[in-house]
């Protein structure tokens, strides 16, 4: 939202600006000096806002390149580090404004190759950290952006198996999406910089939730995208146990088969293991139809059900198509 005002911010005292001076130069009345003056005044004044905004808006675009080349920049020092392999993920979320509190339970397995004496994961740094528990015990860590070393009681030796509780909340950085982004196609494009308004890659809202994997929400074992070794791509394919609570009047949607607790607190539980897993949570309704003992749904935005009408001439038929 900050980001938003200072950027309209900048074409509004522009805006200003250049109508006070179009002022100053209307034929009109005579009037006092003093009177006379004030348009350019004023117009100068709003000039100096409008360009004081813009440079605020450029340092938080630069500020945000800088400091996704230094999350690059650890991924590139850690990339060759061996990493745990996460076996299975309970989450335990619960969405408060715009937060969430999240307690995980990890099992993860050593089939590195070798003994590993620091668990690495990556975390977003806006999560903060507030107890890691191994066996129920608790173990240092710590945190250098959005890196997670956690050092164990002992080492974790090859093909070994242990379980981790870790405790964290807080908002979410989107900076972390999309390190993998060349920064080149925008360097150099005014446009790009100046006219449009970044792209948001997640919410965290106390009406709207939207989190990724790249939004680092949950743990991921060792680094992401780096640059040294772009072809990197090692992902666990965990079993996950999601369990969600938010308002009574929000509807949370993942991966999985979906049970209401109560109002406001659901579980997913996928039949299989996942590279990944993502949120959404929201004033959703939900719309079915079961074919050949299968479900299938559409969720929608309450009051943006406009699309609705154009099943109706195809009711009769939609079993079949869905079946191909």
């Amino acid at each position: 939202l900050k980001e938003v005002a200072i950027h309209r911010g900048i074409y509004f005292f522009l805006g200003i600006c250049f109508i006070l001076f179009t002022i100053s130069k209307l034929n009109r009345l005579p009037q006092s000096k003093r009177l006379v003056s004030l348009p350019i005044y004023l117009a100068l004044f709003s000039f100096l806002i409008g360009g004081l905004l813009a440079k605020k808006y450029i340092d938080i675009n630069i500020n945000n390149q800088k400091f996704k080349n230094e999350m690059i920049a650890l991924n590139n020092k850690y990339a060759a580090f061996p990493k745990p392999e996460v076996t299975s993920c309970n989450i335990d979320l619960t969405h408060t404004n715009e937060e969430i509190a999240v307690q995980v339970k990890l099992e993860i397995c050593n089939h590195s190759g070798s003994d590993l004496d620091t668990l690495l994961f990556s975390l977003n740094p806006d999560l903060k950290v507030s107890s890691v528990l191994q066996n129920g015990k608790n173990l240092d860590f710590t945190r250098q952006k959005h890196m997670l070393k956690i050092i164990p009681s002992q080492y974790l030796l090859k093909n070994e198996s242990t379980k981790l509780d870790i405790t964290y909340n807080g908002s979410i950085d989107e900076r972390t999406h999309f390190l993998d982004l060349n920064p080149e196609l925008t360097k150099n494009n005014f446009t790009a910089e100046m006219f449009r308004i970044r792209k948001r890659f997640s919410y965290l809202q106390d009406n709207f939730v939207c989190l990724t994997s790249d939004a680092l929400w949950y743990p991921i074992a060792g680094v992401g995208y780096a640059s040294n070794n772009p072809a990197l791509h090692s992902p666990d394919f965990t079993n996950y146990n999601l369990k969600v609570q938010t308002s009574n009047n929000l509807i949370p949607v993942s991966q999985g088969k979906v049970i209401k607790v109560e109002d406001g607190v659901f579980e997913f539980h996928p039949e299989s293991a996942l590279p990944k897993i993502s949120l959404l949570i929201g004033d959703y309704l939900q719309h079915s139809i079961q074919v050949d003992s299968v479900e299938y749904s559409i969720y929608s935005i309450r009051g943006n059900e406009f699309f609705l009408k154009h099943f109706d001439v195809i009711q009769d038929s939609l079993p079949s198509l869905i079946r191909g």
